[in-house]
């Protein structure tokens, strides 16, 4: 469970006390039970609360199985197109003073590159999820992991060129230096979800100490 520490650091930036009560509660009896019957006997099991937090990590698991049950379904009822596939795409860009600029300006520059003409042409779709970390003292590396289910995009150097076509689009998008990878999934799209789901929990080893990740969780709450 979270630490005390990083309960207080969530205090401090006046974190709703809702969402607090929660999570120091996460683990705890509620005083429900379940009742499970086997042909031997009846077997009670205590209902426990859970704050779903990001944090929590035993509710990052309850987080993914939620998220898969809502998705899979989605995924499993796009048709095959002649020359589309799943990429699973990282967006990086140099890193931020601060993380709530960081987060704002990689949206933005995200939902721009979403609407150009050479993107939108061989894009049917995505989804994606914005990662920061905080944990070398040099300010906050916030970055984008993305699914589209598209056409081939052309990422390849140039002999002559310092940056792909891909790259200068986000780059012309964003009016900064970005670094783009992809990787294709082919042949499984519950796969490919499975890849980006583990970018949706936040742990203590990405921060440089309790007060970032405690405003990686305030900023980042929905």
């Amino acid at each position: 469970l979270p630490s005390e520490s990083l309960i207080n650091a969530l205090e401090a930036l006046n974190y709703p006390w809702i969402s607090l009560r929660n999570l120091k509660s996460c683990g705890d009896p509620t005083g429900d039970f379940i009742y499970a019957q086997c042909s031997c006997k009846v077997r009670s099991i205590p209902i426990r609360n859970h704050c779903n937090l990001s944090v929590c990590p035993s509710c990052t698991a309850r987080r993914k199985h939620r998220i898969l049950s809502d998705y899979i379904p989605i995924l499993n009822k796009i048709h095959p197109l002649p020359g589309y596939s799943f990429r699973f795409l990282t967006f990086s860009p140099e890193n931020f003073p601060t993380l709530e600029g960081g987060i704002k300006a990689i949206r933005k520059a995200f939902n721009k590159f979403l609407r150009l003409k050479y993107v939108k042409q061989r894009l049917q779709g995505g989804i994606y999820v914005i990662e920061a970390k905080n944990n070398l003292g040099n300010g906050w590396n916030v970055h984008i992991h993305a699914i589209l289910y598209s056409k081939w995009l052309d990422n390849r150097l140039n002999p002559d060129q310092k940056d792909s076509k891909l790259v200068k689009l986000f780059q012309k998008a964003s009016r900064s230096k970005f670094n783009i990878d992809i990787r294709h999934f082919r042949n499984s799209k519950v796969g490919a979800l499975q890849y980006m789901l583990k970018y949706i929990s936040s742990k203590k080893i990405d921060f440089l100490n309790v007060q970032s990740h405690a405003e990686y969780i305030s900023s980042t709450r929905k």
